[in-house]
């Protein structure tokens, strides 16, 4: 019996094939689940991908396995991490109420002519980006995790003023912090690193995969990252390997 389960998952593994239908409804699967509080930082748990390999399944009737979800979402993020690079691009505009990267058309066309991705994503309605943004981007902050110190002292009945005027300056410190935490990975640094990492040689692609996730979890490392030499570079992903960062 494991046997033949184990056979079928190899088999869903390499015949699942994605279609727009499938992945629409894999998006908004993630996004519900990361409103309800399952996304542990950048990523997801394979608890959740199995959850979603197994409404899938329901869904289209065909067989989708937890490695055919994580498989896809590589490919979703990729696609979260360009939308990101370009709309950070100098002189292109955003429509907020549509969802649209709005770009001349003369340099839209030749943008596209050596980017051949883009012409899916330039000045047209980027579907379910909202979703994108709760699946592939920051971490949203729920429940007492969400709070400011003060909001949870202020439960505690009424505080001196000394310490109303230390926790005052301490929400102060935690929003700069969070400032900061979004400045050092801003969108337009998300593509340049993926391309970084991904490109390392004498690496598998899952393994830079899982230390792109990393460093997006881990945006001082993902700086760090960035400035080191080529060397440098491959002593991290080796110490990354060995467990260091675990």
């Amino acid at each position: 019996m494991e046997e033949s389960q184990a056979q079928s998952s190899k088999k869903g593994k390499k015949n699942f094939m994605w279609t727009a239908k499938t992945d629409k409804f894999l998006i908004s699967f993630l996004a519900d689940c990361a409103k309800n509080g399952e996304k542990h930082g950048k990523s997801f748990p394979k608890a959740v991908y199995a959850k979603a390999a197994e409404a899938i399944t329901d869904y289209c009737k065909t067989l989708c396995t937890m490695d055919n979800v994580d498989s896809r979402m590589k490919t979703v993020k990729k696609k979260y991490s360009r939308i990101a690079y370009l709309r950070s691009k100098n002189g292109w505009g955003w429509d907020d109420d549509q969802k649209i990267i709005k770009v001349g058309k003369e340099v839209a066309m030749e943008f596209i002519e050596a980017n051949s991705y883009a012409k899916d994503l330039i000045n047209v309605p980027l579907e379910q980006y909202e979703e994108l943004k709760l699946v592939c981007g920051e971490d949203q902050a729920t429940g007492s995790f969400g709070k400011s110190i003060s909001d949870v002292q202020s439960k505690r009945g009424k505080r001196s003023r000394p310490w109303e005027d230390v926790l005052s300056k301490v929400d102060g410190l935690t929003e700069q912090v969070g400032r900061l935490t979004e400045a050092l990975v801003d969108d337009s640094f998300v593509e340049k690193l993926y391309s970084e990492v991904t490109s390392m040689e004498g690496f598998e692609k899952k393994f830079l995969e899982n230390a792109f996730d990393y460093l997006m979890a881990h945006p001082i490392e993902a700086k760090k990252f960035m400035v080191r030499r080529l060397a440098m570079r491959r002593e991290w992903l080796q110490a990354f390997a060995d467990g260091a960062y675990v």
